[in-house]
């Protein structure tokens, strides 16, 4: 089949590179930085448990790093591989622009439920070891795992909003144009399941980040608000910026959305009964319409 693309930009063209930046560059400017905060704010090292530490992190990170990379090649393969067909403007089979769709969709799916696995892998190949150690305090050990708890959930709910966005950036492009006739939406977002996970996320991420916190001035045995007035401002603005952050993608997520069935009722307004509609990549009940 041949699958007319008049014009394309850089996501299409380098799209495993643009999904790696979008998604997993985005991500890591955000929660890395909040999980290097996080620790060194909540724990206090010694010199032989500092060491013992980054021993930790330089055997953890580069095995995460590249192994991230290696299954995002491998996820987007088959999209990848149908955009340089199209780029090129080659015959395509229709093995190949079916197989391309429905990955193409399954995206934010693969993507976030592949990321809560990532992070709860990659941070415990630092944790594990040090509980086993006994090199290190319970509260220590408690605030690491804590970071799992943290980490992990937000970071499915980011991964899942991130690729949605990009994903329907792309599809608005036509780069399908047509669905497979015995492709069905067996992955499906409900929008009511969408805004509990995130709200709830969003609502615990702050307060999950705060109890580690008091768990560690509880420990120490005394409270002075001079001492630590700073880290709890640090904390709830971190809180609140990500939650806020949360909530704004999860808004351009709907009104994207909202904006499609508005350009083509008013296109159908007009009179072009005839009027392509965009599709919607994540299926939910805007999608139904």
């Amino acid at each position: 089949m041949k699958v007319e693309l008049h014009s394309y930009d850089s996501k299409i063209k380098n799209f495993t590179l643009q999904f790696i930046i979008r998604t997993e560059g985005i991500s890591y400017f955000i929660i890395v930085p909040i999980l290097v905060l996080f620790i060194v704010l909540n724990i206090t090292f010694t010199y032989n448990q500092i060491k013992f530490f980054i021993l930790c992190i330089a055997f953890a990170f580069p095995i995460s790093f590249i192994t991230t990379q290696i299954n995002n090649i491998i996820v987007t393969k088959p999209v990848q591989k149908y955009f340089n067909a199209l780029v090129k403007n080659e015959d395509i089979p229709n093995q190949l622009y079916e197989s391309a769709f429905k990955r193409f969709l399954s995206l934010p799916y693969w993507h976030s439920i592949g990321a809560f696995f990532r992070w709860v892998v990659g941070l415990s190949m630092f944790t594990i070891p040090m509980t086993l150690s006994h090199k290190f305090s319970s509260l220590q050990i408690f605030a690491c795992w804590m970071s799992i708890l943290i980490c992990a959930p937000s970071g499915t709910v980011l991964y899942f909003l991130l690729t949605e966005i990009f994903v329907q950036e792309i599809y608005n492009k036509g780069v399908f144009p047509k669905i497979p006739a015995d492709f069905t939406f067996r992955n499906t977002m409900d929008i009511t399941k969408k805004l509990m996970i995130s709200i709830t996320i969003i609502v615990l991420t702050p307060f999950f980040i705060l109890v580690t916190f008091i768990s560690n001035i509880i420990d120490q045995g005394s409270f002075q608000i001079s001492s630590v007035w700073w880290k709890l401002l640090i904390f709830g603005m971190i809180g609140i910026l990500f939650s806020i952050f949360l909530a704004k993608l999860l808004a351009k997520s709907l009104i994207m959305k909202i904006n499609i069935i508005k350009e083509f009722l008013a296109t159908v307004g007009e009179g072009q009964l005839a009027a392509y509609p965009k599709k919607i990549a994540v299926s939910d009940e805007l999608g139904e319409i």
